[in-house]
């Protein structure tokens, strides 16, 4: 992603940066709001009025107000200042934005903003702190704007969806990652009648993962990563939870409805994503690394 001739712009509170465990040192609400000033004024610079949704973290559910966001969903500046600050304040959800010339924004765990730009564009912008907000120039860092390890390049076309509905087997299984995080995932169970439904179901750009005949086991306390499900599974999306750190008492799993439990160890290696209109692979996802 970063062009021979790039500036990334960091934008830091005023001064130290707080120790970890001490964010209330720092006014989130006047940072926030330069760093919307700044933002606006590097987009205005570089010419950029929209930008697009390349990766996305869910803390917790969607809010309402936000029920549209996906991968590749394009936003306007407006838009993005208002997940910028959503991500400075710790409520998410997190995303990396990207418009014209790869103009690019994210924000650090600790509250810091990255935007690769142009180098014409950090020389139209000026000097920009207040303050509240350092502004620095800097070179870029590879190891922040590339993309990290090998990424799924197989498609969820046609062939794809031919193969499952012929994949045979008694359960077949499908997950769909369209976001990071336990809240962007969806399940279907996949039979030959209605795999054309789940294939125009699942939305571009999210990651699928197929799992044939899967051994279910009796819903358990476990301390690693399992999704749960109900001890009926109908065609169709599936009623699930996903556990990432595991559950010390099973009635965490039980009470939720739940009693058949998949473990993350389980799932395949049958992974694509879901091309744009195109048919072009634009989802950056990394494969399932195991033996």
């Amino acid at each position: 992603m970063v062009e021979e001739m790039s500036v990334e712009v960091v934008i830091s509170p005023r001064g130290e940066l707080p120790a970890e465990g001490s964010a209330e040192e720092v006014d989130w609400e006047s940072y926030g709001a330069s760093v919307v000033r700044v933002f606006e004024a590097v987009a205005r610079a570089a010419f950029v009025t929209s930008l697009e949704v390349t990766w996305l973290l869910l803390p917790g559910p969607l809010p309402e107000r936000l029920g549209w966001l996906r991968l590749g969903a394009e936003v306007t500046v407006e838009q993005a200042t208002e997940l910028l600050v959503g991500m400075l304040i710790g409520k998410g959800p997190y995303c990396r934005l990207v418009g014209a010339r790869q103009f690019t924004a994210a924000v650090d765990w600790d509250g810091i903003v990255l935007l690769l730009v142009p180098d014409d564009v950090a020389e139209r912008a000026g000097d920009l702190g207040d303050d509240e907000a350092c502004v620095e120039f800097c070179t870029p860092s590879l190891s922040t704007w590339e993309a990290p390890g090998d990424l799924v390049t197989a498609a969820a076309d046609s062939g794809f969806w031919e193969r499952v509905r012929v994949a045979g087997g008694e359960l077949v299984l499908v997950r769909e990652d369209w976001a990071d995080g336990r809240y962007g995932t969806r399940w279907f169970r996949v039979t030959a009648e209605n795999v054309d439904e789940v294939a125009g179901a699942v939305w571009r750009r999210s990651r699928v993962t197929v799992v044939v005949d899967p051994v279910l086991f009796p819903a358990a306390a476990l301390d690693d990563y399992f999704t749960a499900f109900p001890d009926v599974l109908t065609p169709g999306e599936l009623r699930h939870c996903t556990y990432q750190e595991g559950v010390e008492d099973v009635s965490e799993v039980t009470d939720e409805g739940l009693s058949l439990m998949l473990p993350e160890e389980a799932m395949g290696r049958w992974v694509v994503v879901v091309p744009d209109a195109d048919g072009v692979v634009r989802g950056e996802w990394l494969g399932f690394m195991r033996d």
